[in-house]
């Protein structure tokens, strides 16, 4: 926000689970006027609106982020059987590339996935590191800052995840990166 301390123009930008030109409707008579899209937009405000526009969006965003936000959103490219990846199939996940916000990492779904290891590693034991097993497949996975879950990281899972390859001492090898897990069931 820039301006004067009578008039001042903003852009602002959101999160997926909150529209952000809805919820500027819902206080449109604070400003002068106002446009955009739910990811972002922008707004003219008299400096005399501030603190009733401050109140309202906050209590807006704290009903319905807190709300939808009790889990952040994964998207799932689709639900697959570990065995489809291989070096074939993650040659083509590269002809893909590049992958960024326009075009995100495929994150792939396996579930009933068997947890034979799991072990805390990185600088302060902040990853997990498993070897999981699905229809005498065994696959190395990381979940990077995950390392608090070691005490769910057992049974049978369900596995939200990327795969690529590692490279380590020289040996390279195919890993899933792990963007979430639960129980299966």
């Amino acid at each position: 926000m820039s301006g004067s301390e009578e008039i001042y123009r903003a852009s602002a930008r959101s999160v997926p689970h909150f529209n952000r030109i809805e919820a500027f409707k819902k206080c449109d008579d604070v400003f002068e006027k106002y446009g955009g899209h739910s990811m972002a937009a922008g707004f003219t405000i008299k400096g005399d609106k501030l603190r009733e526009f401050r109140e309202s969006l906050s209590a807006l965003t704290e009903r319905d982020v807190t709300q939808k936000s009790q889990g952040s959103i994964l998207d799932i490219e689709q639900e697959i059987s570990p065995s489809w990846i291989n070096q074939e199939s993650l040659s083509f996940l590269t002809s893909l590339e590049p992958f960024g916000q326009g075009n995100p990492t495929p994150t792939f779904l396996s579930k009933g996935m068997s947890i034979m290891s799991a072990k805390t590693v990185g600088k302060d034991q902040a990853h997990l590191k498993l070897t999981l097993e699905k229809n005498n497949y065994v696959y190395d996975a990381i979940a990077f800052r995950q390392g608090q879950s070691l005490g769910e990281a057992r049974g049978t899972v369900d596995v939200a995840y990327t795969a690529g390859t590692n490279y380590w001492n020289g040996k390279e090898t195919i890993q899933l990166t792990i963007q979430d897990f639960k129980r299966s069931g």
